[in-house]
């Protein structure tokens, strides 16, 4: 398994509750794009993630429309080969630090 965290060590952010992608963040994850393009025929699971704030319903339902997000970004025309392109929210279920650290996407390769 690859994974690829998408966060402010990349310099993706988000806004607090918020799922939109600055256009220079854009700009990042098409490069990243061309670069996956090689896993083809390995599935990919993107989750995103939240700071704890809210309910548990509305930062689940932020945390996917960010990994919606980003897959859109990717993957504008869908996945060719065989493999799956999976996207979950998992809210603020997995910190892994600040608020700002917490509002972020990860990307596994899977094997």
């Amino acid at each position: 398994m690859i994974r690829l965290i998408i966060d402010e060590t990349a310099r993706i952010l988000f806004a607090p509750e918020s799922a939109d992608i600055s256009p220079r963040q854009q700009e990042l994850l098409r490069r990243l794009s061309s670069k996956l393009q090689g896993y083809d025929d390995r599935d990919i699971l993107i989750s995103g993630h939240t700071a704890d704030y809210g309910t548990p319903d509305g930062r689940r339902q932020l945390s996917r429309e960010r990994a919606e997000a980003v897959a859109g970004l990717l993957f504008p025309g869908g996945r060719g080969g065989p493999g799956r392109l999976y996207i979950r929210g998992r809210g603020a279920e997995e910190p892994v630090g600040t608020d700002a650290e917490n509002r972020r996407v990860e990307i596994l390769i899977l094997d």
